[in-house]
């Protein structure tokens, strides 16, 4: 018998989890976030639709969302119209624990199903830092890179830098040649 109230117990307090509520909150420039707790003067309730109980594809989870988004904003632009989720979004060129040796130029290239969209940008990190700035293409090249072990990723933003995709965090090791004793120029 207290088995079956603790199960009950249990139960009751993860269906009220579920019917949570969820505040949008719009900040000066216009962004918008969404919390399970007001965050400023700004903050409303959203109404959500009802949860279905059959599993949805992630067009269906998308069209939901930017219908509860656009309930208290302006109408989405012909741009947002047109986006296209992304499905791919990797590392091409190099690979994983690649090693390269004695190269001036490192091409690094990504997978990006579908094409990169108009207004999207990629930024590449080496190391944990920027490299260079975000651009609308999919080829970098990484020039007098110093030799030893880097870590490469890449960020999918779209026009106001909001983060769509993430690829996996990548090792490389660049390998330069030393001047040893035979190669030295003598003066």
């Amino acid at each position: 018998m207290k088995y079956r109230s603790l199960v009950l117990l249990f139960s009751l307090f993860f269906v009220s989890l579920c019917f949570a509520e969820v505040y949008r909150t719009v900040d000066q420039k216009g962004n918008i976030t969404y919390s399970d707790s007001p965050s400023g003067k700004n903050s409303e309730i959203v109404n959500l639709p009802p949860d279905s109980s059959h599993p949805s594809s992630n067009a269906t989870m998308n069209n939901n969302t930017e219908n509860t988004a656009s309930d208290n904003a302006s109408p989405p632009s012909a741009l947002q119209l047109d986006r296209k989720p992304y499905t791919e979004f990797s590392f091409k060129s190099p690979t994983d624990q690649e090693t390269i040796h004695n190269q001036p130029i490192i091409n690094v290239d990504f997978n990006l199903k579908p094409e990169l969209q108009k207004g999207d940008l990629i930024q590449l990190y080496m190391d944990g830092a920027a490299f260079d700035k975000p651009v609308a293409a999919t080829h970098f090249e990484l020039k007098t890179i110093d030799r030893g072990t880097h870590q490469l990723y890449g960020v999918l933003m779209d026009a106001n830098k909001t983060k769509l995709a993430q690829t996996m965090i990548i090792t490389i090791y660049v390998h330069q040649a030393s001047l040893g004793p035979a190669n030295r120029v003598v003066k």
